[in-house]
């Protein structure tokens, strides 16, 4: 696609803008737009920011989304969602809406007025997401409107010379005695001079503009009194239209000599019509279509009709063949009166102004200094509306030729629009010095003389501004330690958020507090460690405060700092109190944070958990024990004790002793008997004690198998151990406390035993 200009900047080399969403073409809605065709302003702000700073910009339709207006609708997409309630697709909004494809960046046309009051209101609210606006006003296009009823400055030069001094463009000049009326009607044509120029019907304003102004009859009636204006009952009065296409003011009501005005909007009538008869003026108010404008227009070009007075909207709407024209001057706008419905006065000053999103400055520096820039005065604007009148109303509102007529004029007024545009080296916002040559930022342009331009500031640094010789521009400097900077095009770094750092300049991102580290403060260049001498951590990164410092692993909390965790005891950290190990039985001293440690006879005994914990159906101190009622059986099961449970071995073993015993009575009458039977004692007693030796056999970590393992099982009887005879099932006591009195009597009868045996030996054989 061809370009405008002849060095214009080509589509294949423009850019997007980076925002929040991602890279995007700038999106600029102009509200100014007409059957989805931009205004001929809107085409040359899009043809500068493509040819000139080679942004890819995207002129939109303006939308609407019912009940919104248009205008609404608008600032609702400059903020980026729309509310709740807003009818989409088909559907209503149950909350808050946003979408990229809503979003639009700048808006071209925007009219903030008070007399357009849910417009104002709703701009204000957006206004209220952020302190300081989501909107920023860049201004307005430079020329304020000129609404109201015009009448060509030819016929006001006329009326002024020539000794008359008429100043028509004074309310007051047009009804001041009956000569200065007949002189004031020679200007203009008459009624009958236009009734053939298609007008429409007066009742039909009515019906059109009735709704815009409620209670106009009560309100028209107690300005001017004027009952003989409006026809039928009081509640449903309308205009007494004269000759079906005319309302005619009572000045000139009775002898029919009034001046044709043409009112085009059907929203003014009812407000002229309390004008003319407030300040009475000789009027005869009608109106017709846009057809009926034109003609009428090319007929006084051709001089072929004399001019009439014609309500306009200047610059915004002027018609082809339309003379330069001034307004009548009516009193002063207030505010009070319109809301009262009371419309003697000028309309509100309108001005078209620039609206964008609070972030473009940041988005697009160049963007931005542009559109505060762009603006023409009325006298410049009126050569561009007056094009933009031939092409909507002689060409149908032809896409093609609104664009065309907005290169001819950028290619004519390259010195005024040139003035827009920022200089090669004036850096603006956001942006800094650049080299080419040696591809890096510059801290200073004096002294420089290769190619030098503006770019975005990069990440981790920000724009400064510089003034030197040349004026104003901006450099790039990093951030410093403490703070950091993640955008393109920043005007400042940010501080680094408590729970983090940056120790270094030039940091896109602060980092995060490792562990056991933490930082309270805002732009801070290191953290903190946790005190306790390694003794205490924190548990994720970025803590923020020192309350977030808990005890370290193989520590515990004692109510006042972490301790070390002993030998035994299994600390997880935190606040979590320390638990027993496998195998190990802890004990808590009284009113302390002081543990005992035992170990356990099997580690089967003692399970891992918290202090004092013991295998199901073990009790007592290191869990050696098992309850009243149950004796140690294999694997240090407790089982139930049983009527035939008292040790069956033990009995045995009693029975054997006793029965050795008595035979030491009867060694005189059976001395060799004897003799025989304290050998046989004898080597049973060495048997028992090579029996003890191999059972001990079994305290080696040996995994044994049958026959073998039932064998060593088996000699766990002449250890003369209580548990093997289930003593616990014969006294009623602790498990540990029977077991060992009981382990410690059979080992003194054994040995008593023994040392008696040996003696009656000796005496027998000697």
């Amino acid at each position: 696609m061809a370009t405008c200009l002849a060095n214009g900047i080509p589509a294949s080399e423009r850019r997007e803008i980076w925002t929040g969403l991602g890279h995007l073409p700038l999106r600029i809605v102009d509200l100014e737009s007409v059957q989805k065709v931009p205004s001929i302003t809107g085409y040359i702000v899009q043809i500068l920011l493509e040819e000139v700073l080679g942004i890819h910009t995207k002129l939109q339709d303006p939308v609407t989304f019912s009940p919104l207006s248009t205008h609404q609708a608008t600032y609702y997409r400059l903020h980026g969602c729309l509310p709740q309630g807003v009818t989409l697709q088909g559907n209503v909004t149950e909350d808050i809406w946003c979408d990229q494809d809503l979003v639009v960046h700048v808006v071209l046309g925007a009219r903030l007025m008070t007399t357009r009051w849910e417009e104002w209101l709703t701009f204000h609210e957006i206004q209220k997401g952020r302190l300081g606006g989501v909107i920023e006003n860049l201004g307005n296009m430079g020329f304020h409107s000129r609404e109201g009823m015009f009448v060509p400055d030819a016929v006001i030069e006329s009326a002024f010379g020539c000794a008359q001094m008429i100043g028509l463009e004074w309310y007051k000049s047009w009804h001041m005695n009956q000569t200065y009326s007949e002189k004031i009607r020679s200007y203009f044509a008459t009624m009958d001079d236009v009734s053939g120029f298609g007008l429409v019907k007066c009742t039909k304003f009515y019906d059109n503009t009735k709704a815009r102004m409620p209670n106009w009859q009560a309100n028209y009636l107690a300005l001017t009194g004027d009952r003989e204006g409006m026809t039928g009952d009081t509640a449903d009065d309308v205009p007494a239209c004269h000759d079906t296409y005319w309302w005619f003011a009572p000045s000139c009501r009775d002898s029919k000599e009034c001046i044709p005005v043409m009112v085009g909007a059907y929203s003014r009538f009812l407000e002229y019509m309390q004008k003319a008869a407030v300040w009475n003026l000789p009027w005869a108010l009608t109106s017709g279509k846009s057809g009926a404008f034109l003609k009428i227009l090319a007929e006084q070009k051709k001089g072929n009709l004399k001019p009439m007075p014609m309500l306009q909207q200047l610059p915004f709407l002027i018609l082809p063949n339309m003379p330069r024209s001034s307004a009548i001057q009516f009193p002063p706008f207030v505010l009070q009166d319109y809301e009262n419905g009371i419309r003697i006065g000028n309309q509100e000053s309108r001005t078209l102004t620039k609206l964008a999103n609070f972030q473009l400055a940041e988005w697009a520096p160049e963007v931005h200094h542009v559109l505060q820039q762009v603006g023409w005065t009325f006298d410049e604007v009126f050569e561009i509306y007056s094009q933009q009148g031939i092409i909507r109303f002689a060409h149908r509102n032809d896409a093609n030729k609104m664009k065309q007529a907005a290169c001819d004029w950028v290619q004519k007024h390259e010195v005024l629009w040139r003035a827009w545009i920022p200089r090669k080296t004036e850096c603006l916002r956001g942006q800094g010095l650049y080299s080419e040559e040696l591809q890096a930022f510059l801290r200073q342009r004096d002294g420089w003389n290769g190619n030098i331009s503006c770019r975005a500031c990069l990440p981790g640094s920000h724009s400064v501004l510089l003034r030197d010789s040349w004026g104003d521009t901006a450099t790039c400097e990093m951030c410093p330690p403490g703070y950091s900077q993640v955008s393109f095009g920043s005007q400042e770094c940010t501080p680094c958020a408590s729970g983090t750092f940056s120790s270094k300049e030039g940091m896109a991102a602060c980092e995060l507090c490792n562990l056991g580290s933490y930082q309270e403060h805002f732009g801070a260049t290191e953290c903190r460690f946790c005190n306790g001498n390694g003794t205490k951590t924190t548990n994720f990164l970025g803590a923020a405060k020192e309350e977030d410092c808990i005890c370290s692993v193989n520590t515990f909390f004692d109510g006042q700092d972490c301790r070390v965790c002993g030998k035994g005891l299994l600390c997880t950290g935190g606040h979590d109190p320390p638990m027993q190990t496998e195998g190990m039985f802890a004990e808590k001293y009284a009113n302390t944070s002081e543990f005992s440690v035992y170990r356990c006879k099997s580690t089967t005994h003692c399970p891992a958990g918290e202090p004092g914990s013991c295998a199901p159906g073990r009790v007592g101190r290191g869990c050696g024990s098992c309850p009243v009622g149950f004796y140690s059986g294999d694997h240090g099961k407790c089982n139930v004790c049983t009527v035939s449970t008292p040790g069956a071995y033990l009995i045995i073993l009693c029975v054997v002793i006793l029965g050795l015993g008595a035979l030491q009575f009867l060694k005189r009458r059976v001395r060799l008997t004897v003799k025989i039977f304290h050998i046989l004692g004898m080597m049973v007693s060495q048997i028992i004690v090579a029996m003890q030796a191999l059972a001990a056999i079994l305290h080696f970590s040996l995994d044994l198998r049958d026959p073998a393992k039932t064998l060593f099982e088996f000699l766990k009887v002449f250890q003369l151990k209580a548990r093997v005879c289930n003593a616990s099932c014969v006294r009623a006591k602790d498990d540990a406390k029977t077991e060992t009195d009981i382990f410690y009597s059979t080992n003194a009868i054994a040995i008593r035993y023994s040392n008696a045996n040996a003696i009656l030996m000796r005496s027998t054989f000697c």
